[in-house]
């Protein structure tokens, strides 16, 4: 299977070359580091040839694109090029064939967040949606992201979405003393085997920073 590069330095190599097409579940407190790291991944990818649209069912796309050009991620020309399109589901009830239209013209899609998501469909409805994300993303080899809240829903909940996606990259904040450490770990990946070890990084202003190979663990 051909991995596809995230061209963050460090979390490539840290999987063997990339990650498996398929619909991949970012698992995190808010402030974790999984909105910069779904926003960095696409960004990086567009130089690729990739057309991707970022759901927001939260955020207006003014604020996603001030925050996103806090880490140098400049998507302005690239929305004018439509390889790069902002699509804000908050206001929307068909949110799910918003989505769906999306995968259907071939671009990858990036749902922030998913647990909106949860609260405003069934639970049946929300793993449909994953298993579509899913088969769309293995048919465009394409990498597809859904963000989760974690702690915001039933533990049976948020096990069930964590089964039926393809990945699970859990993205864990310890409080220290003087600082916070920030740590990755990839839970599940279908296609490919990954260590369980995790690999610690900082937010930084360009984003995702991967720290050394001496604080892989």
């Amino acid at each position: 299977m051909r991995l596809i590069k995230t061209s963050i330095a460090g979390f490539d190599q840290f999987c063997n070359g990339g990650l498996p097409p398929g619909v991949i579940i970012l698992y995190g407190v808010p402030g974790s580091g999984s909105e910069v790291f779904a926003q960095q991944v696409y960004f990086n990818r567009i130089s690729m040839g990739t057309n991707v649209t970022y759901f927001s069912t939260m955020k207006s796309r003014d604020l996603i694109k001030s925050d996103m050009a806090v880490y140098g991620l400049e998507v302005s020309t690239l929305k004018e090029a439509n390889c790069w399109r902002f699509i804000d589901g908050s206001k929307s009830k068909s949110v799910i064939n918003l989505i769906q239209t999306e995968m259907k013209g071939g671009r990858w899609v990036a749902i922030d967040s998913f647990s909106d998501i949860l609260l405003s469909h069934d639970l049946e409805s929300a793993v449909q949606l994953l298993n579509t994300m899913s088969s769309k993303a293995r048919k465009n080899k394409g990498l597809y992201f859904a963000l989760l809240t974690k702690g915001m829903h039933d533990p049976k909940v948020e096990t069930a979405m964590l089964h039926f996606a393809d990945g699970v990259i859990d993205f864990i904040v310890t409080e220290e003393v003087h600082a916070s450490e920030r740590k990755i770990i990839i839970k599940k990946m279908r296609g490919t085997l990954i260590s369980a070890r995790s690999l610690s990084f900082s937010i930084e202003e360009k984003g995702i920073v991967i720290e050394t190979a001496v604080r892989i663990t």
